[in-house]
């Protein structure tokens, strides 16, 4: 399988701006617009071995300008072209971790969804909790048709993934997670989700090969 060039729908851009996005609730947890002020949290959370280990880094920020530059991807002006949120208990305000959309063309050219809890948090079902709630966001969003180049194994035509498509087709959208396979929790909270393994694949990184998977979520899913 390649790249192919094909034909779907994609939430209309310009997203709305990070200051007019209400919050999220859902039965523990708020998820709140990110901003500048959120720095020192995410820098506690990307200072986290146990967090880093699974990120697309691969280790923790080596100081407060390193996560200054991870989040100037999904602060304005950039947050016109991501859907990203930073996660609170709502009872204590203590803070969880973040979830979103960071990147809208990912490593197989569909829109990517990416968290990070702090180690703190793990345990509660939190996971399952925010990401059920920013899907249910993601979906509501309102579309535009356009066309994109995307991996073939990640295409889903009439409910079935991996068909065999060429380019100029129309495809069902799907929103794309990225894992190591040797993350189970998180396979098993995408899984819970409706996500389905599409494609493995291999990427080097100074010299470290990483076995990954990409996982895709219909909207029906």
């Amino acid at each position: 399988m390649g790249k192919v060039t094909i034909t779907t729908t994609l939430p209309k851009r310009p997203y709305q701006a990070l200051a007019d996005r209400p919050a999220i609730t859902t039965a523990r947890l708020t998820l709140r617009a990110g901003a500048a002020e959120h720095e020192s949290l995410i820098h506690r959370l990307r200072t986290q071995e146990e967090v880093m280990v699974w990120s697309s880094a691969g280790c923790v920020d080596a100081d407060m300008a390193a996560t200054h530059k991870s989040m100037s991807a999904w602060l304005p002006p950039n947050d016109r072209e991501t859907w990203n949120w930073v996660v609170f208990e709502t009872e204590t305000g203590a803070f969880v971790g973040t979830a979103g959309n960071y990147r809208r063309v990912g490593s197989h050219g569909w829109p990517e969804l990416g968290y990070m809890l702090v180690r703190e948090s793990w345990g509660k079902g939190y996971a399952t909790e925010i990401l059920r709630a920013f899907v249910e966001s993601w979906w509501a969003l309102p579309r535009e048709q356009t066309s994109i180049e995307v991996e073939e194994g990640t295409c889903v035509v009439d409910g079935q993934l991996g068909k065999t498509v060429q380019n100029g087709d129309v495809v069902e959208e799907v929103l794309m997670a990225v894992i190591d396979v040797k993350n189970d929790r998180s396979a098993n909270v995408l899984r819970k989700l409706g996500f389905e393994k599409a494609v493995d694949w291999q990427q080097e990184d100074k010299g470290v090969t990483y076995n990954l998977a990409t996982m895709v979520m219909k909207k029906s899913g």
